[in-house]
């Protein structure tokens, strides 16, 4: 039976759906390997109701289940991991002025407890050793059976040391840490302290995969963020396809449950875009449709006046599908481009939903708030000073017509006006045609520069605040899936949200 001390572990075990066993000599399956270091923490010292967690599963845990934010790690679904003491430093039983022992022992805490908690110091999962979780008197709180903790107030001793290591002179606790000789060296029997329950969840998590019907892929980080701002809820993670090596965010938008992903730092354009897509396809098989959510290049027109800050979405123009590949048209004399492939157009459904909103009013009333939302919660997602664009408007316009993709950037203007009056494309950018060969789609794209030699970074988080606003707002008129097959299903689990997300849904209230 676990001592009231010793339950810390608990909720973490139930967060991560962990098997667990029970027998005699389990503590020898993790231990240090060298010679030169403190004897009594050389294993798990028994009687204490230690948990011993390599690194490498860790690693793998905070991926699959947690968050690290900078205030605290949420290891899993509720559950901080709060280090009392240092990482790693020498145990004191080495040193030439006293002969008794750290306690590197780490413990969990509801998340509810953050604020109660000293802040989070540096957090090492580099090395191939391992963790202790358990009680440590720095946080002097006993657990029940269920519910939140309870302040202490009393000590709890370890076992004798004298006989562990035959000291009589080791009485007392410290807020030290295991030497760093120690922890580095321990090894792990991985097998044992895996996640050994993956194939009894395979049932529950393909059912919680198939509500997942709405992807939003972002290019790059600042734009994955205003996306991830906007989310009206955040779920836990689910497990993805083994050659899937995408990083998401799963939530909630309106009545939509939606996944959502980035594209790998530093990669761009259409090949990364359609191996990013393949990844959530495979992954959440029921996605019907993907939003494609960034910033890009704009062009004016006769018919559409696009500036610096405007939203523009890929709509269907004569017979092309709403977006063109143009790096794979071919050149012909007079400077006249013939395009050589055809992308599928968005699907009717979204078609129908843009007609609501271009009927429907109060659409820059809600566009302009959602922009809120996003400016409050960071600051660099304002809009830039007026006297650097020739607009004069307050908000945002939008516009609905082709978008040029394709791998190569686009700042000549002749190219530019080339295409533009040719096909009427309104907006260039790098992604669309690599996700539209993969996942139905409609491309959403903030304009953050002209596409010509002038271009530069001023606008691109103000332009990506507008897209991922108009994301949100189409979403809240695109019709829920209704399939029979789907309304079966329970309600995705909710995450915490982190401080930052909190902050900001205060703010809107």
């Amino acid at each position: 039976m676990l001592a009231p001390e010793g339950k810390g572990w608990i909720d973490f075990i139930r967060a991560t759906h962990a098997a667990t066993l029970f027998g005699n000599g389990l503590g020898g399956l993790i231990q240090t390997t060298s010679t030169n270091q403190c004897k009594y923490w050389s294993r798990l010292p028994k009687d204490n109701s230690y948990l011993a967690v390599a690194i490498p599963d860790l690693r793998r845990i905070l991926e699959i289940y947690g968050r690290d934010n900078a205030s605290s790690i949420e290891i899993a679904k509720g559950v901080i991991w709060h280090s009392p003491g240092e990482l790693f430093v020498s145990c004191r039983c080495k040193s030439a002025l006293t002969k008794d022992h750290c306690d590197p022992v780490k413990t969990f805490s509801p998340n509810n407890l953050a604020a109660k908690l000293l802040p989070r110091g540096p957090l090492s999962l580099d090395n191939h050793g391992a963790y202790i979780f358990g009680y440590n008197p720095l946080f002097d709180w006993n657990w029940g059976d269920t519910g939140d903790p309870q302040e202490a107030g009393s000590e709890v001793s370890l076992p004798s040391l004298e006989q562990a290591v035959n000291n009589d002179s080791t009485k007392t606790k410290s807020s030290s840490s295991i030497e760093e000789s120690t922890m580095q060296n321990l090894s792990a029997d991985s097998s044992i302290t895996s996640l050994s329950s993956e194939t009894s969840r395979a049932a529950t998590e393909d059912r919680i995969q198939k509500q997942y019907t709405v992807g939003i892929i972002c290019p790059l980080p600042k734009e994955f963020m205003a996306i991830r701002i906007l989310l009206d809820e955040v779920h836990e993670a689910v497990y993805t396809a083994e050659e899937d090596t995408n990083h998401y965010i799963l939530g909630r938008i309106g009545c939509h449950n939606v996944v959502a992903t980035c594209l790998p730092s530093g990669e761009y354009g259409t090949n990364s875009a359609a191996i990013t897509a393949s990844g959530m396809k495979s992954s959440f098989p029921k996605v019907r449709f993907c939003l494609l959510v960034g910033i890009g290049g704009g062009v004016s027109s006769d018919k559409n006046d696009v500036r610096l800050g405007d939203v523009v979405v890929s709509h269907p123009e004569r017979n092309l599908p709403g977006v063109i590949q143009y790096d794979l048209a071919k050149a012909l004399q007079n400077n006249i481009f013939e395009l050589t492939g055809t992308l599928r157009p968005p699907p009717r459904v979204l078609l129908s939903a843009i007609s609501h909103l271009k009927s429907d009013p109060q659409t820059d009333k809600s566009l302009a708030k959602y922009l809120k939302d996003i400016e409050e919660c960071r600051n660099e997602y304002r809009r830039p000073i007026q006297d650097q664009d020739r607009c004069s408007g307050t908000h945002p316009a939008v516009h609905y017509g082709l978008i040029a993709s394709g791998n190569l950037v686009i700042k000549d203007t002749q190219t530019r006006d080339r295409l533009a009056r040719e096909y009427g494309a309104i907006c260039f950018e790098m992604e669309a045609a690599g996700v539209m060969n993969v996942l139905p789609c409609l491309v959403i794209r903030g304009i953050s520069d002209y596409a010509n030699p002038q271009k530069n970074n001023v606008w691109q988080e103000y332009a990506a605040a507008a897209a991922a606003s108009y994301a949100k707002l189409f979403l809240s008129v695109v019709k829920p899936l209704e399939d029979a097959e789907e309304r079966g299903l329970t309600a995705p689990r909710k995450r915490k949200s982190s401080p930052a997300e909190l902050s900001s849904r205060s703010m809107k209230r």
